[in-house]
């Protein structure tokens, strides 16, 4: 199963700062994607918005949503994929799961604490 972002992630942050008109506004789902992106491999905010071309502000405030009600990333971005009748698949690793709750804890986990993960309200 193909990952969110591919291996050629300079190229794709690349495109990204292309396509970013201006730094106002509303995260758009490429931007939030690159800030999970970020956690998962353990980037400072500052890291994060230089790779996005924003200020840290509204990544630390969706970084704060998120932790405070992780179903956020959910609502906002397509992070798994049912594959077969009781197979879900992680977009981030490619790893999958036989529940949907499960694949969603297990995201999670990539990069929240697991005691977060564990025992956030999904809203399945």
């Amino acid at each position: 199963m193909p990952t969110l972002i591919s291996s050629d992630v300079n190229g794709y942050f690349k495109r990204l700062g292309q396509v970013k008109e201006n730094n106002r506004g509303v995260l758009g789902a490429e931007e939030k994607l690159v800030i999970i992106w970020g956690m998962t491999r353990g980037w400072s905010k500052a890291k994060t918005a230089r790779m996005i071309g924003r200020s840290t502000s509204p990544i630390g405030r969706y970084i704060h949503r998120i932790v405070y009600r992780p179903q956020t990333v959910f609502d906002d971005l397509q992070l798994y994929s049912q594959i077969a009748d009781r197979k879900w698949g992680c977009r981030i690793c490619g790893e999958f799961m036989k529940t949907r709750t499960r694949i969603m804890r297990h995201i999670l986990a990539h990069f929240l604490p697991m005691e977060i993960a564990k025992f956030a309200t999904l809203g399945v």
